[in-house]
């Protein structure tokens, strides 16, 4: 799965009752145009808005395996904002990549 990761706040929500886990890469895509030097932070909240796990950030050429656990989540949103990694301002970050993602239940 990949996504836009705009400057400001960009997110969606994803169903996920029943499941435990998610797992997956998270990083930015190698042929994404503009991508040197910018970095996208990720959060994950709760149905009921409490975050979960702490912010994880995709670099290019970084990536990191993520798991985010889920008990007694019904609805996962996931939180992302672009920036520039010196300066912090906003920016629009392209194929910031959820790379073998996988919902586990057990």
């Amino acid at each position: 799965m990949q996504f836009t990761c705009r400057g400001k706040n960009t997110y969606f929500v994803i169903p996920v009752g029943g499941f435990k886990t998610l797992s997956f890469w998270l990083g930015i895509d190698d042929n994404t145009p503009y991508a040197s030097g910018r970095a996208a932070d990720v959060s994950f909240y709760s149905n009921a808005g409490q975050q979960i796990g702490a912010k994880r950030t995709a670099t290019l050429g970084k990536p990191a395996v993520v798991e985010v656990n889920l008990q007694g989540v019904v609805q996962l949103k996931i939180r992302c904002a672009g920036r520039d990694q010196r300066t912090n301002e906003q920016r629009d970050v392209e194929h910031v990549a959820f790379g073998q993602a996988v919902l586990i239940s057990e």
